[in-house]
């Protein structure tokens, strides 16, 4: 019976995530702060990701202390899903910095990330603007159209 709990044990599902920080992978570091993780993956509006961590040593106010624009990229990984011993890492996107807020009792950091590179002149360069012109039907046109 032992045997057959270890088995178990070994086979369950399990959910990890594997967060990488300007490219370098912090899971490790943060694995005992992580208190949740959510993405929104949005039609309409940018994507957000929402990492909300324990700050108690204050390592997040100092030496850790994230800033707007850098890079957040989450892998969610998934172990003994559909088959045992396999792992599936599905990519659950890039993100850059909007905020960071700070909360407590119990001390709290909640990093706001977005889709879009906050820093990337993507926006201002004349070749990335959507031009829309509106064109006038005039009422014939328009009845000649329709019927």
């Amino acid at each position: 019976m032992f045997l057959d709990t270890e088995k178990n044990i070994k086979a369950a599902r399990r959910a990890s995530l594997i967060v990488f920080y300007e490219g370098k992978n912090i899971s490790s570091e943060i694995h005992n702060q992580l208190i949740s993780c959510s993405q929104n993956d949005s039609i309409n509006d940018l994507d957000t990701l929402d990492l909300t961590l324990e700050n108690r040593d204050g390592v997040w106010l100092s030496s850790w202390m994230p800033s707007k624009g850098e890079e957040i990229r989450i892998l969610l990984q998934l172990e003994n899903w559909g088959e045992i011993e396999r792992i599936v890492a599905h990519d659950m996107g890039t993100f850059f910095i909007d905020t960071v807020d700070f909360s407590g009792p119990p001390d709290v950091v909640n990093i706001k990330a977005i889709s879009y590179d906050i820093n990337s002149d993507i926006v201002d360069k004349k070749e990335n603007h959507v031009w829309l012109s509106l064109i006038h039907i005039s009422e014939p046109t328009r009845h000649s159209l329709i019927s």
